[in-house]
Protein backbone atom coordinates (compact mmCIF):
# COMPACT_ATOMS: atom_id res chain seq x y z
CA UNK A 1 0.00 0.00 0.00
CA UNK A 2 3.01 2.27 -0.13
CA UNK A 3 1.93 3.79 -3.47
CA UNK A 4 -1.66 4.48 -2.37
CA UNK A 5 -2.47 8.19 -2.70
CA UNK A 6 -6.30 8.27 -2.70
CA UNK A 7 -8.98 6.16 -1.00
CA UNK A 8 -12.69 6.38 -1.81
CA UNK A 9 -15.27 4.59 0.34
CA UNK A 10 -18.76 4.74 -1.19
CA UNK A 11 -20.88 3.33 1.67
CA UNK A 12 -20.93 3.03 5.42
CA UNK A 13 -17.82 1.40 6.85
CA UNK A 14 -16.06 0.42 10.07
CA UNK A 15 -12.32 1.13 10.27
CA UNK A 16 -9.83 -0.60 12.51
CA UNK A 17 -7.15 1.38 14.33
CA UNK A 18 -4.25 2.30 11.99
CA UNK A 19 -6.14 1.18 8.88
CA UNK A 20 -3.90 3.33 6.65
CA UNK A 21 -0.71 3.44 8.75
CA UNK A 22 1.50 1.91 6.05
CA UNK A 23 0.53 4.43 3.37
CA UNK A 24 3.30 7.06 3.34
CA UNK A 25 1.99 8.70 0.15
CA UNK A 26 -1.67 8.92 1.19
CA UNK A 27 -3.06 12.37 0.46
CA UNK A 28 -6.84 12.08 0.10
CA UNK A 29 -9.60 10.01 1.67
CA UNK A 30 -13.23 10.28 0.57
CA UNK A 31 -15.78 8.88 3.04
CA UNK A 32 -19.01 9.09 1.04
CA UNK A 33 -21.32 7.09 3.33
CA UNK A 34 -23.80 8.57 5.79
CA UNK A 35 -22.12 6.84 8.71
CA UNK A 36 -18.70 5.55 9.71
CA UNK A 37 -17.33 3.93 12.83
CA UNK A 38 -13.80 3.58 14.13
CA UNK A 39 -11.98 1.48 16.68
CA UNK A 40 -8.92 3.19 18.05
CA UNK A 41 -7.44 6.67 18.13
CA UNK A 42 -6.18 7.06 14.55
CA UNK A 43 -7.00 5.42 11.28
CA UNK A 44 -5.08 7.57 8.79
CA UNK A 45 -1.42 8.44 9.33
CA UNK A 46 1.86 8.11 7.49
CA UNK A 47 3.78 6.50 10.33
CA UNK A 48 3.59 5.08 13.83
CA UNK A 49 4.17 8.51 15.39
CA UNK A 50 0.77 9.86 14.25
CA UNK A 51 2.05 12.01 11.37
CA UNK A 52 -0.93 12.65 9.09
CA UNK A 53 0.53 15.79 7.48
CA UNK A 54 -1.01 16.54 4.13
CA UNK A 55 -3.91 14.08 4.39
CA UNK A 56 -7.28 15.61 3.54
CA UNK A 57 -10.35 13.62 4.54
CA UNK A 58 -13.53 14.53 2.67
CA UNK A 59 -16.77 13.49 4.33
CA UNK A 60 -20.46 13.62 3.47
CA UNK A 61 -21.82 15.26 6.62
CA UNK A 62 -21.03 16.79 10.02
CA UNK A 63 -21.72 13.52 11.87
CA UNK A 64 -19.03 11.69 9.93
CA UNK A 65 -16.68 14.68 10.36
CA UNK A 66 -17.11 14.54 14.15
CA UNK A 67 -16.39 10.81 14.18
CA UNK A 68 -13.25 11.31 12.07
CA UNK A 69 -11.97 13.98 14.48
CA UNK A 70 -12.63 11.64 17.42
CA UNK A 71 -10.89 8.75 15.64
CA UNK A 72 -7.85 10.87 14.74
CA UNK A 73 -7.31 12.20 18.25
CA UNK A 74 -3.70 11.01 18.44
CA UNK A 75 -2.86 11.98 14.85
CA UNK A 76 -1.80 15.43 13.68
CA UNK A 77 -1.47 17.41 10.45
CA UNK A 78 -4.63 16.24 8.68
CA UNK A 79 -7.66 18.22 7.52
CA UNK A 80 -11.34 17.24 7.38
CA UNK A 81 -13.68 18.87 4.86
CA UNK A 82 -17.41 18.38 4.44
CA UNK A 83 -18.29 17.91 0.77
CA UNK A 84 -20.62 20.59 -0.51
CA UNK A 85 -19.74 23.02 2.30
CA UNK A 86 -19.31 26.65 1.25
CA UNK A 87 -15.48 26.48 1.30
CA UNK A 88 -15.32 23.53 -1.17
Amino acid sequence: MANLTTVTVEGNVAFENYAFRSCPNLETIYLLGDDVTFSGSQFACHSDNGDANGITIYVKNATVAARVYAAQISAYGYEVKILGAAAD
